[in-house]
């Protein structure tokens, strides 16, 4: 009997309610985890606390009772399952009567301290200490409750991790059971036997299932064929409208090829279950169906629909009538060969499925049960084979007429994974007709089952990533283009993209959960297990909830965005309207755009119940890493708030530092972005304008000065020079008339009189252009007066004003 049941293990399609069961608290999570708070705070319904916590109480006894007698009273794994969801329910109604009782006690203890501490000197009034009486038993009661309820939790969540492991050591030991070989005559001799017996017990339904037939007058069956015959013809005008649709209203690109093959899976799986449910429903018609009768019915309807699913899903895969429409890249030759596998895949797979079901509800006998799953499991085993068989020849023919060479697999990725399955295919063979019954069916169930999930993933993740393409595609027609998209637009791609890798990833992460059920709980016991996250997790002080998450990550994204428009609107319209220099209006926005992200990053970390206070806590906690790892960061920093805050230099200033010299164009967080004359831009950390010596052009004034030294012959007329020189300078437009223009005589040397003109020009950036189109000039000017120089003369350039009295010095 043990192995009766291990032949039942959770194949995952094994009933239709396995995917109602997987799919449905999915959708139902999202929808939990939303309306938790909502749950919580706006549930007026009054439970009766002692009434919920004995029941609970006696259901964790009764539970505790059968496990302990486990090892002599053995359960199979679907017995094993029922506990362990009473467990798992046992607790979630006892955390619900303990959160229901918490607020109560919040209150009694609040007004307990409202009442205040009687002393000898003050003692209470008899009404007050009536009221205290009252809420001190009502406080102890409602405390004992709620730990009555946390110890209700604790035992029905070690029962259901107790079963859990119950469960996996008899699905390890019960898969190393060995029964008689399919190859010994002896099981054949015993499967003769028992099958008398077997049929004997299946007399019954065969019976009432006549007697229905015949109970069911004409009208009915009749309608149940034309009903049949609608739905084809129906099945037929979908297709067609379908695919129509798919071809003139969709745009071009794999969407509309990924949104047929799923509507094709979706019409597989739904006439076949719609015909199953019309013949179910006219059997009973006119007579009263036993239980067990209405139970084989339901199953032909889940048979009809998995089978529709399979079939589908192999056809919308492969496309052999609609090579263009493929999805996957497969040869047309390939497909052609392999068009059979999904019909036949699905017919051998609903026998198994129903001769299972069929053994299991009339008790059928040992031997017949391990010769249903071992004949089936082979001919699933050899038609794998077959058609990898098959597929491998169609490619390999493929390459060596394309090659004329030795063939060989395109991927050695894909050369792996056949050889993967190759080896799992001969191992359940060998399994199976060595009596490994259980090992080998597992194994090979475990390749079909794994082929369906990865197949449906892959239409899903398809048709989630082309219709997020689609978007973009047709938002990008619109008329935008990547250099001229609006804020808006570019916020709408980012969403899109985002929102597709997500659900993609929820898609993969679900694909694996059922990947995992038959080694565990299936994807119902995770989901079960996620929906307690809306409590919160505990990370020492701080109760984390996902509610709170979600609530800070919308604060985060809300408040920068705030913040950023802000700081565009300050720096764009107000503060030019303000009496600012542009480096001023600058440093004003950047500072305002720090401060706003310090206290948006405040607010959510609040949201998530984390306060400043334990945000100091960690800033202290993290000095110490800051001061070894951060400290160059840090002082940049710093140094940028004080460049911003103290400005000795400004955007826009003319700054020589360490042998670069242009013009600050952006003082960042960190660096500060400088110009070179040659267009190209250093990145200049902050802290080099704070700890080395800068040189400030524009700084003070915004003065240039021109000097230009000249060395004359000795005999030169020096007052003819010196008006000649001052003439020059007073005549170009450039310099400027306050401060004056000045030449002197600057001394008397070897080589001759030496001569230094000095201008102002209106800024340092000028003065080289103006210095150049005075000496120009001065030469000029000496050439026709036949006034020679001195070789080599002395030139000069001095952007910066002289040391005189009343005079700003650029020096």
């Amino acid at each position: 009997m043990p192995l009766l049941h291990r032949l039942d293990y959770p194949t995952p399609y094994h009933s239709v309610g396995y995917w109602l069961r997987a799919l449905l608290p999915l959708l139902a999570f999202v929808a939990l985890m939303a309306l938790a708070p909502v749950r919580a705070a706006g549930s007026d319904t009054k439970i009766d606390t002692d009434v919920v916590l004995d029941t609970v109480r006696t259901e964790i006894a009764s539970l505790q009772k059968k496990l302990a007698a486990f090892p002599k009273e053995p359960l199979d794994d679907t017995q094993l399952v029922q506990l362990r969801t009473k467990a798992l329910d046992a607790q979630a109604k006892a955390e619900a009567a303990g959160t229901a009782i918490e607020p109560e006690l919040t209150s009694v203890q609040a007004r307990l301290a409202e009442l205040g501490t009687p002393t000898d000197s003050a003692p209470d009034a008899p009404d007050i200490a009536v009221q205290r009486k009252q809420l001190t038993k009502s406080s102890s009661t409602l405390d004992a409750q709620i730990k009555l309820a946390r110890l209700i939790s604790v035992e029905a969540g070690q029962a259901a991790e107790q079963i859990l492991k119950f469960r996996r050591a008899q699905f390890q030991e019960q898969l190393g059971q060995r029964t008689s070989s399919i190859l010994v005559p002896t099981f054949w001799e015993e499967l003769a036997d028992e099958s008398e017996r077997d049929l004997e017990r299946l007399e019954p339904l065969r019976t009432e299932l006549n007697t229905a037939f015949k109970a069911g007058v004409g009208g009915v069956w009749l309608v149940a064929l034309l009903g049949t015959a609608l739905v084809i013809a129906l099945r037929l005008l979908a297709g067609r409208i379908l695919f129509k649709i798919s071809t003139t209203r969709v745009a071009p690109g794999r969407l509309r090829r990924s949104l047929y093959a799923v509507s094709r899976v979706i019409l597989a799986a739904a006439v076949p279950a719609l015909i199953a449910q019309i013949f179910s429903l006219a059997i009973g018609w006119n007579s009263a169906l036993s239980d067990t009768m209405e139970s084989v019915l339901d199953q032909l309807v889940g048979i009809a629909c998995f089978g529709g699913f399979v079939a589908g899903l192999g056809n919308a895969l492969l496309a052999p009538d609609r090579p263009s429409w493929r999805l996957p890249s497969m040869d047309d030759a390939q497909a052609l060969k392999l068009r059979w596998f999904p019909l036949l895949l699905a017919i051998v797979l609903c026998a198994d499925w129903g001769a299972q079901r069929l053994a299991t509800l009339i008790n059928a006998s040992l031997i017949v049960t391990v010769a249903i799953d071992c004949i089936m499991a082979l001919t699933i085993s050899l038609m794998l084979g077959m058609a990898m068989q098959r597929a491998r020849r169609t490619a390999i023919a493929a390459q060596d007429t394309a090659a004329k060479g030795t063939p060989a697999l395109a991927s050695p990725w894909l050369n792996l994974l056949l050889n993967v399955i190759w080896a799992a295919i001969t191992v359940a063979i060998v399994s199976l007709l060595l009596g490994y019954v259980a090992l080998g069916s597992f194994i090979t169930k475990q390749v079909v089952w794994i082929g369906l999930v990865v197949g449906t993933t892959y239409l899903i993740t398809g048709l989630i990533e082309d219709g997020g393409n689609s978007l973009l595609a047709s938002a990008k027609r619109a008329g935008t283009d990547d250099h001229n998209t609006s804020p808006m637009s570019r916020a709408r791609n980012q969403a899109i993209v985002l929102l597709s890798g997500i659900t993609r990833v929820l898609v993969v992460l679900f694909a694996f959960m059922l990947l995992l059920s038959p080694f565990g709980g299936g994807p119902t016991e995770w989901l079960r297990q996620i929906d307690h996250l809306h409590s919160g997790i505990a990370i020492g002080e701080i109760q984390v909830r996902p509610t709170s998450v979600i609530l800070a990550i919308l604060v985060l994204l809300l408040g920068f965005g705030a913040v950023k428009l802000l700081q565009r609107w300050l720096a764009a319209q107000y503060l030019p309207t303000t009496s600012l220099d542009p480096g001023m209006r600058l440093s004003a926005a950047t500072l305002f755009g720090y401060a706003g992200y310090v206290i948006v990053a405040s607010f959510s970390l609040s949201a998530v119940g984390i306060g400043l206070e334990r945000v100091a806590w960690i800033a202290s906690a993290l000095s110490v890493g800051i001061g070894f790892g951060l400290q160059a960061v840090v002082q940049n920093f710093v140094s940028g708030l004080i460049l911003l805050a103290e400005r000795p230099v400004k955007v826009g200033d003319w700054v020589s530092l360490g042998g670069v010299e242009g013009d600050i164009r952006r003082i960042n967080v960190r660096a500060t972005e400088i110009q070179m004359s040659d267009r190209s831009t250093v990145i200049v950390p902050n802290s080099e304008f704070i700890t080395k010596v800068v040189r400030n052009v524009t700084h003070g004034s915004p003065l240039g000065r021109v000097q230009i030294k000249l060395a004359l012959p000795i005999d030169t007329h020096a007052e003819r020079v010196h008006d000649l020189m001052l003439a020059v300078f007073q005549e170009n437009a450039e310099i400027l008339d306050e401060p004056m223009p000045d030449v002197m005589l600057d001394g008397i040397d070897a080589t001759g009189l030496i001569f230094s003109a000095t201008g102002y020009v209106g800024s340092p950036r000028s003065a080289y252009r103006v210095r150049s189109a005075v000496l120009f000039e001065i030469l000029k000017q000496l050439h026709e007066a036949k006034l020679p120089l001195v070789s080599p003369p002395t030139m000069i350039l001095k952007e910066s004003a002289p040391s005189q009295p009343g005079l700003p010095t650029n020096d």
